[in-house]
């Protein structure tokens, strides 16, 4: 493993990093994904989206709503049977994490989970 580098503050961010957590319960699946994605989207040009679904939800219709916001970010997540949200303990709706500003790297990969989710999780 490479060692961090060392800084004068070893807490210390870049001042332009952000992150953004948003929510979205709207009946519609695109709409709540829209408005969860509005509210997560914090500065410009995100590094990463996190996005969370309730399984009830259509996954192609919440994707299509994330795309009206932010078109090619990269993407991870899925669909769930709970929610992490800023300020709700419904598990209904959509949950959108956004990470953006210099120094990010950030790569994604997928796999088919079968009986043996870890792996899924090493492939």
């Amino acid at each position: 493993m490479r060692p961090l580098p060392l800084r004068a503050d070893p807490l210390a961010l870049p001042s332009n990093r952000w992150v953004g957590v948003g929510r979205g319960d709207d009946a519609d699946a695109r709409t709540a994904a829209r408005d969860a994605t509005l509210d997560a989207v914090r500065g410009s040009d995100p590094a990463l989206l996190i996005v969370f679904w309730d399984a009830s939800l259509e996954g192609d219709r919440v994707l299509a709503g994330v795309r009206d916001v932010v078109p090619s970010a990269p993407l991870i997540g899925g669909a769930s049977d709970g929610l992490v949200a800023p300020d709700h303990a419904s598990g209904h709706g959509v949950s959108v994490t956004a990470l953006g500003g210099d120094g990010f790297s950030v790569a994604t990969a997928s796999a088919l989970v079968g009986s043996d989710v870890a792996d899924a999780g090493e492939a």
